[in-house]
């Protein structure tokens, strides 16, 4: 879709300089458009640079840029540390999606376009470098290559008109998620109340409203109710059970996969059962995870010893962009409608705990003490599924994901995790 100079462009509040580590150079497996391929084939290679002729992966019927054995782009230079397509032919040369990585740009309300950059780049989640708005040109440039196609449809905002869903989405960032008062726990278990109860009132009743003149009132008693609630009973044995089997789904790596055949996926599939019955090791899931077995009993009763002093302003941060970018619903989530996609971002808090005491174990198995290394892995694990792991859109897993946001199991997951009971 060709943009005109009336689009709109809505860029996430965030910095970012890349820092040549090299991690989307392993972690990613870029798909190749026609004209990344053209580009490709037509590059010259000195034999010193030890480039194979045939630079693509074919896995279902979709063509990636090759890796190695070890992991790693065949275009990466592991000496020097950086991308040899950038290093000897420019930036410009490269695959699309390798230049557009970090940014997440999608369609969003009306003419308007979103962006922000994912939290599993390291050097996103450091917060260090120029705004993201300084980036513009750049990022219009992006848009037009990507040929994005349309904002949400009706489905996706479930009736609500675009200045209802701005002013919905606005009280929900400014007087839950980023009130100063509230702990983050609270802050998010207030947020998915306030989504449940959103839905509740209905589309017709949002739209012909103002929502200036209740939305304070309403959101400061999802609040006040959340605040008020009694500690709630430990997870039962179901709860964990479908708890794990969404947990894997976000922790798997099925890039890890290509080339791998039939064996690699029945050890990968073999490693997620164990995980989710009884004891299993994340880093079978993923390179970049713990190298640890943990029983998923430990995962939920071992106490944090420094529960209260625990730094999740980097997973507030997380949730704060996408709010503000609108990028949990609609295009950017699978085409989940706006209260079904606040709560699914929502429910990736459970999940973040549960990758930090992993992350924890494994540096000190008898005493969990999470740190902020431990939030900051747990958040660029979570980030990198969300929206993005083909396997969450399954009919089964949302339908585990929407029992899982019901208020009482929310909380008793929240609750269970972060008490260790």
């Amino acid at each position: 879709m060709a943009r005109t100079p009336d689009d709109k462009l809505t860029i996430a509040n965030q910095h970012f300089r890349c820092t040549d580590c090299g991690r989307c150079c392993r972690d990613w497996y870029v798909t190749l458009l026609p004209d990344d391929k053209r580009r490709l084939s037509k590059l010259q290679w000195r034999q010193e640079d030890q480039v194979p002729e045939n630079f693509i992966a074919t896995v279902n019927k979709k063509e990636y840029i090759a890796h190695r054995s070890d992991g790693t782009c065949i275009y990466f230079d592991r000496d020097a540390g950086n991308c040899m397509i950038h290093a000897r032919h420019g930036e410009i040369i490269k695959p699309l999606g390798c230049r557009v990585y970090p940014f997440n740009i999608v369609a969003a309300l009306d003419n308007e376009h979103s962006v922000m950059a994912r939290y599993d780049c390291p050097a996103v989640r450091t917060d260090e470098g120029q705004p993201l708005s300084q980036s513009k040109r750049q990022i219009d440039r992006y848009i037009e290559d990507l040929r994005i196609g349309d904002g949400f449809d009706r489905y996706d905002r479930e009736g609500l008109d675009a200045d209802a869903i701005r002013k919905v989405v606005a009280g929900v960032y400014k007087l839950v998620i980023d009130s100063p008062t509230l702990a983050c726990p609270a802050a998010v278990t207030a947020a998915n109340i306030a989504a449940y109860r959103l839905e509740q009132l209905g589309t017709d009743f949002l739209n012909d409203v103002n929502p200036n003149r209740f939305l304070e009132s309403f959101l400061r008693r999802a609040v006040a109710d959340s605040l008020e609630m009694s500690p709630p009973k430990h997870v039962s044995n179901v709860e964990r059970w479908r708890f794990m089997v969404l947990f894997t789904a976000y922790m798997r790596r099925d890039e890890s996969l290509i080339g791998q055949g039939l064996r690699g996926r029945a050890r990968r599939a073999g490693a997620i059962m164990r995980m989710i019955l009884k004891s299993g090791n994340l880093h079978e899931l993923g390179e970049e995870h713990p190298d640890m077995a943990l029983h998923s009993r430990e995962l939920f009763e071992m106490p944090i010893v420094n529960l209260e002093e625990v730094d999740w302003s980097l997973y507030r941060e997380m949730i704060k962009v996408r709010l503000q970018t609108y990028q949990f619903f609609g295009n950017a989530n699978f085409n989940a409608g706006i209260y079904s996609g606040m709560q699914l971002l929502l429910l990736t808090f459970p999940l973040v705990i549960a990758a930090a005491r992993w992350h924890a174990a494994a540096r000190h198995r008898t005493r969990l003490e999470l740190l902020p290394v431990d939030v900051d892995y747990a958040v660029g694990a979570i980030d990198h599924a969300f929206g993005r792991a083909q396997v969450l859109n399954m009919g089964f897993y949302r339908m585990l994901s929407r029992q899982m946001v019901d208020i009482d199991s929310y909380r008793r997951l929240v609750w269970s995790l972060l008490r260790g009971a």
